[in-house]
């Protein structure tokens, strides 16, 4: 699966070169349960890597595009959150 965000500024031009300033976790919704980017496991502690980046897609085809690939297989049917950030200015 492809979680994609775009990212514009107040103008709505597309933020370009700014995949080191994001970051994306995901919580199960069942239990609450985070996921670990490290071994694709979700747990309620003990994370490796709790926030992964995300990738620009395309700065001149896709400008303000960025995407993180997750493997689901494995995942229990039902909802899930997937909370992305950027602290860039």
């Amino acid at each position: 699966m492809e979680i994609i965000w775009g990212i514009f500024d107040d103008n709505q031009d597309p933020v370009t070169g700014g995949a080191a300033s994001t970051s994306v976790k995901i919580r199960r919704g069942s239990d609450g349960y985070l996921y670990d980017w490290n071994d694709g496991a979700f747990k309620n502690s003990g994370w490796t890597t709790l926030s992964a980046t995300l990738t620009e897609i395309d700065a001149t085809n896709l400008a303000g595009y960025y995407k993180k690939d997750v493997t689901e297989s494995g995942w229990t049917d039902g909802w899930y959150q997937v909370f992305v950030r950027y602290t860039g200015t």
